[in-house]
């Protein structure tokens, strides 16, 4: 009689059928254990700033809010009117220095460039406030 490579078959009285786990027991929140006795007890905190389940975990730092971005909105809020007055200089010196009929030059980039700078020191001082 040759022997089974892979052993005898399990007896159907010897073990026990596993029980079933439903998938949402496998996100059920931890059980902590007891403390032995000498050890101390913990406070219920979670341990290296893990949020505890069902806690939300600490909001990161917002970059709005700060005075450093206050001051950025600022900043370009003022340098954006500046450039477009730039752009509108340079259109005014060029057309009165052509001859008439000549050309001259209209200086669209820093005029638009400075409407944008604007826009985006507006939005950025606006985001900077306290809600």
């Amino acid at each position: 009689m040759t022997q089974d490579p892979y052993g005898p078959p399990p007896a159907a009285t010897s073990q026990q059928p596993q029980s079933f786990t439903s998938p949402q027991a496998q996100y059920a929140p931890p059980q902590q254990a007891q403390p032995q006795s000498g050890e101390p007890q913990q406070s219920g905190q979670p341990q290296y700033g893990q949020p505890q389940y069902g806690q939300a975990a600490a909001p990161y730092p917002s970059p709005y809010g700060t005075p450093k971005t206050a001051r950025r909105g600022k900043g370009m809020m003022i340098a954006g009117p500046i450039i477009f007055l730039v752009g509108v200089l340079i259109t005014i010196v060029t057309y009165s220095l052509a001859p008439p009929g000549g050309t001259y030059l209209i200086s669209f980039g820093p005029m638009i460039w400075g409407i944008i700078w604007f826009i985006r020191g507006l939005v950025t001082y606006n985001r900077s406030k306290p809600r």
